[in-house]
């Protein structure tokens, strides 16, 4: 009795192996399947123009006029970068109408320069 049950479920394991590996060659099938389909197909919208040509001559770069390009592209940045800090970010006040127009409301007392400074400039 334990033969036949020992038998019995090495039967079973084998036939789920069987079948793992059926599966597994159906999937394979498959795709070669549609490889070969892929293959084979007429493209009917599709038509070559002209042959590509290659190049007589080796291209490189210009090295003057990357350079030049550099330099104006360095003196834009070097330009705008101050004027756009001086416009955006310096939110200095220096004065009573700085303030004024800064905010838009009036000043109502300012402080006078110390006696100090006053005298020493």
């Amino acid at each position: 009795m334990l033969k036949l049950r020992q038998s019995q479920d090495e039967g079973a394991k084998l036939v789920l192996e069987l079948e793992s590996a059926q599966s597994v060659y159906k999937h394979a099938l498959d795709g070669f399947d549609q490889i070969m389909f892929s293959a084979v197909a007429n493209h009917t919208n599709v038509s070559v123009v002209s042959r590509a040509v290659p190049p007589l001559k080796a291209s490189r770069p210009n090295k003057i006029k990357l350079m030049l390009m550099a330099l104006m592209a360095g003196i834009g940045i070097g330009v705008a970068a101050p004027v756009a800090y001086e416009l955006f970010l310096n939110r200095r006040m220096r004065c009573r109408d700085d303030m004024e127009r800064g905010f838009g409301i009036p000043v109502l007392a300012q402080l006078d320069t110390a006696p100090a400074l006053a005298r020493s400039a």
